[in-house]
């Protein structure tokens, strides 16, 4: 699995169309940190791509700001946050209803990608 640092953020390639982000601890992560983010992911994935946030990490994100591009991306098919902690849950669980793409939570990073992938059948 190729891996890309971005600096405030890891991304690696699970396959040809999803993505497992990773911010690094203490980042904060705004409109134009998102923007950044998604226009790398962009750079480095052909097609219609999901996307995996593994929240192993705790980092700051400005939510209303975020999902405004979230929402806008028109290559992004879905969105698997992927957490064990509960505030980390919680909390994505308010994002769900910000995030205009299907969203779900897992506790791990292959049933995340198995959903995903049912997202892409034809």
């Amino acid at each position: 699995m190729e891996t890309i640092d971005l600096g405030k953020a890891k991304i690696s390639l699970i396959n040809e169309r999803t993505v497992l982000f990773e911010a690094i601890s203490d980042t904060v992560i705004d409109s134009q940190t998102a923007i950044y983010f998604y226009d790398q992911i962009e750079k480095h994935i052909s097609g219609n791509y999901s996307l995996i946030i593994h929240r192993k990490h705790k980092y700051q994100l400005l939510r209303m700001e975020v999902f405004n591009v979230i929402n806008t991306r028109e290559r992004l098919v879905g969105i698997a946050i992927v957490t064990t902690k509960d505030v980390a849950r919680k909390m994505a669980s308010i994002e769900a209803s910000l995030s205009e793409k299907p969203f779900s939570i897992f506790g791990n990073i292959e049933d995340a990608t198995a959903w995903l992938n049912t997202l892409h059948e034809d």
